[in-house]
């Protein structure tokens, strides 16, 4: 398995490209040409596909939706498909994979910790996720509001 994935824009759907480039903070995953594995993204029409297959020019991901695609960049940095060609097949029939994430209890999880939880589910093919906050947020005008708690700015 390559160190690295690498993706080109130009031969990337464009609803892909946001979601690579956040993935791209936290995983080995480059756009432009020449420095990993060249992948190469092929929407489908089947509902739930997450297919990836190797060969001695990259891989491709076929996939029916981002999540999925998400999914497959998961399996080749987990290693999967094994060796320099092969393929996995998966799909679902769920449209909508998703977690809630405690926001409320013990200490709140920073912004940054968040999106790094977010990078993780997205590699597993989830999209969406869902803050549970009691009063870990902020309301103008009441300052004992989720005092001692921890609260989330309107910004974050």
């Amino acid at each position: 398995m390559p160190t690295k994935l690498q993706w080109t824009p130009k031969d990337t759907p464009a609803n892909l490209r946001p979601m690579l480039r956040t993935l791209a903070e936290a995983v080995p995953l480059t756009e432009g040409a020449g420095r990993g594995l060249p992948l190469r993204f092929v929407p489908a029409e089947e509902a739930g596909l997450c297919e990836v297959t190797r060969d001695k020019c990259g891989a491709v991901i076929r996939y029916s939706s981002p999540a999925q695609a998400g999914r497959a960049i998961g399996a080749l940095l987990a290693g999967l498909p094994e060796g320099p060609r092969g393929s996995i097949r998966e799909s679902t029939r769920f449209s909508s994979l998703g977690i809630m994430l405690d926001c409320s209890r013990n200490a709140v999880m920073t912004p940054e910790h968040l999106r790094t939880w977010f990078r993780r589910l997205a590699l597993l093919g989830y999209n969406k996720v869902m803050l549970y906050t009691e009063d870990t947020y902020r309301l103008p005008g009441e300052p004992y509001f989720g005092i001692r708690r921890g609260a989330y700015s309107k910004a974050e």
